[in-house]
């Protein structure tokens, strides 16, 4: 009976385990609603948009003003804004978003869009990305400065303020470089971000973006 019952109570033990670990998984991802931290990220910003800091950054031109300043004093109707985060040394996911953004600066351009939707770049290295090479990375993307701006916050604390708001984990790879997740931040004309979209969805980033901007009066 004592041998026998041995693989019974560890079947038991391994079942608990198991099932705790089932119910963490529930409890962390909104009751099983998503599977992970960036899809509930998305879940949370759709429900409950959130107010971008006014935080300094420094553009491409080496002025400093609020990151969704736009370029140039206007008075006509604020844009909406898709956001993105990068570094210029970044080779791997930064290439990806380039790319797509490649293909957002196209799609405003070709359908005259450029009144209602821009976009942004932000670099969160800090110590490296300065205006110059802001420039040479704007350069080799071939950034229409009407549709695409690219900016550096001017500190760490302004860059970890917007990283928080926005979600974005970074972390070093012990090489010089960062591991970092990516996304399509959609920020409507009042200031606060209100979507956030897959890398790869630029029809669904665009069209979420003309909506914020008319859902804005």
């Amino acid at each position: 009976m004592t041998v026998r019952a041995r693989p019974w109570r560890a079947a038991v033990g391994i079942a608990g385990a198991v099932g705790a670990s089932v119910l963490l998984l529930g409890w962390a991802t909104s009751g099983f609603a998503v599977l992970t931290t960036d899809a509930d990220r998305m879940r949370r910003v759709a429900r409950d948009p959130q107010p971008v800091p006014a935080v300094a950054v420094r553009a491409i031109d080496g002025t400093v003003r609020p990151v969704l300043a736009e370029p140039h004093d206007t008075t006509a109707r604020p844009r909406a804004v898709i956001v993105d985060f990068v570094y210029t040394r970044c080779v791997t996911v930064c290439g990806v978003l380039g790319d797509t953004y490649q293909q957002l600066q196209r799609a405003i351009l070709e359908r005259g869009l450029e009144d209602r939707v821009r976009l942004l770049t932000v670099s969160f290295d800090v110590a490296h990305d300065d205006p110059e090479r802001l420039a040479r990375y704007a350069m080799m993307k071939r950034a229409d400065a009407t549709v695409w701006m690219l900016a550096t916050p001017v500190d760490t604390i302004g860059r970890d303020a917007l990283l928080q708001t926005f979600g974005v984990q970074v972390v070093s790879d012990e090489n010089g470089g960062w591991v970092h997740n990516a996304a399509l931040h959609i920020v409507d004309p009042r200031g606060r971000l209100v979507r956030i979209m897959d890398i790869s969805d630029v029809d669904g980033a665009l069209d979420a973006a003309l909506d914020a901007w008319a859902a804005t009066p």
